[in-house]
């Protein structure tokens, strides 16, 4: 709470924001959240997106 989140010159991005992250991503990289999610696995903290 509290947070500013400001984006500016920038087009086709999907932003997620949660308590603990924030992803910043190009739409066209979508295939690559995957990637994410198994690193995040691996570690224990997929609970964080």
């Amino acid at each position: 709470e509290g947070k500013l989140v400001a984006v500016v010159g920038v087009s086709d991005l999907v932003i997620v924001d949660t308590k603990d992250s924030l992803l910043v991503m190009q739409k066209s990289k979508d295939q690559d959240i995957k990637k994410i999610i198994t690193q995040l696995e691996e570690k224990g903290e997929v609970e964080r997106l």
